[in-house]
């Protein structure tokens, strides 16, 4: 019984239990920077699978277009300038045939050639060629091509029937398909393809408002 006793008080001797506390508080310190270098990690980890941060956009004002419009067209090209075609205009009063380019690297705008036919409401469409489709709008079906080397306008085959605000969609064929708009009263469910040989051939679908 008294070896026992001694042994308990060996035990709750506070030399010995204040050993025992440092040696935990050294072991707790000497994990302590592995710890923080795991969470380190995982932090790291969780911040290369966050999207980075996006820019906020910003408008500049840059120059004025040489003729003020609107409902026209604008098409970026291959060498980075804009094809602005056509369009409505109070100044002078009318649908306008004039096109102009403007070059982000100067923020100016200079004339080009002008269409055969003056319209608004029109689709503009790049090629792979890198030329330019404008049909429709509120011109008779006309349609015209546009060569960025040379600045000018071609005639091509005719829109059937004529049509404004619709939509022109690249295909990748090359083609461009043609739908819906209207045209004076009626609402159009038929379709067209512009091929570039150049080719205009019709594609008729029923629908409410054909004409």
């Amino acid at each position: 019984m008294k070896t026992e006793c001694t042994s308990r008080l060996a035990f709750l001797n506070p030399p010995l239990l204040v050993g025992f506390a440092l040696y935990a508080a050294g072991l707790i310190l000497a994990l302590a920077p592995v710890s923080n270098a795991a969470a380190g990690d995982r932090v790291a980890a969780e911040l290369s699978q966050s999207p980075p941060p996006q820019p906020s956009g910003r408008w500049r004002v840059t120059g004025d277009l040489g003729t003020a419009r609107f409902s026209h067209t604008a098409t970026l090209l291959p060498n980075r300038q804009v094809l602005v075609a056509g369009g409505f205009s109070d100044d002078p009063f009318g649908y306008l045939a004039s096109a102009e380019l403007y070059d982000p690297a100067t923020g100016m705008w200079t004339d080009t050639g002008s269409m055969a036919n003056g319209r608004y409401s029109h689709t503009a469409t790049l090629l792979p060629n890198g030329q330019v489709l404008a049909a429709g709008g509120n011109s008779p079906g006309s349609a015209e091509v546009y060569d960025p080397p040379i600045g000018s306008w071609t005639a091509t085959n005719r829109l059937k029937p004529a049509r404004s605000r619709h939509t022109a969609t690249l295909l990748g064929n090359s083609n461009v398909l043609v739908s819906g708009g209207a045209w004076g009263l009626g609402i159009l469910a038929r379709a067209q393809l512009y091929k570039s040989a150049p080719e205009v051939v019709e594609v008729q679908e029923p629908g409410i408002g054909q004409r």
